[in-house]
């Protein structure tokens, strides 16, 4: 399982926390940094999903603009992957296609937008 934002999700992310008080001790200049070499990033992000995803232990691509949401799928991953007493099967953990995104469906989209 992995977490990713878009990078203006990010941008949005950082701003809020240079703006707020009681968020600047969050930021640094790493983060200033990680901004500058974002494009990078997400060309190595690239060949590690196209590299490394098999079937028998697939990457889950967590769409994290929204830590809350992306907690909460990330909990459903988690849930439908083990088998444990009490557990019941009449509960929705089905994926939300929106922020759990499949590696086929990431590494299409980002072929699409040369966000690579």
């Amino acid at each position: 399982m992995i977490f990713f934002c878009f990078k203006r999700g990010a941008k949005r992310r950082f701003d809020r926390r240079i703006q707020d008080p009681l968020r600047q001790w969050k930021f640094s200049e790493v983060d200033m940094q990680a901004q500058d070499l974002w494009d990078e990033f997400s060309e190595k992000k690239y060949e590690m999903l196209r590299r490394t995803t098999s079937r028998s232990a697939p990457w889950h691509i967590i769409r994290s603009d929204d830590k809350q949401l992306a907690r909460f799928e990330a909990l459903k991953i988690i849930l439908n992957s083990v088998d444990y007493d009490g557990r019941n099967y009449s509960l929705n953990f089905e994926a939300n296609e929106d922020i759990n995104i499949s590696v086929q469906r990431e590494l299409l989209q980002m072929r699409k937008t040369k966000d690579y």
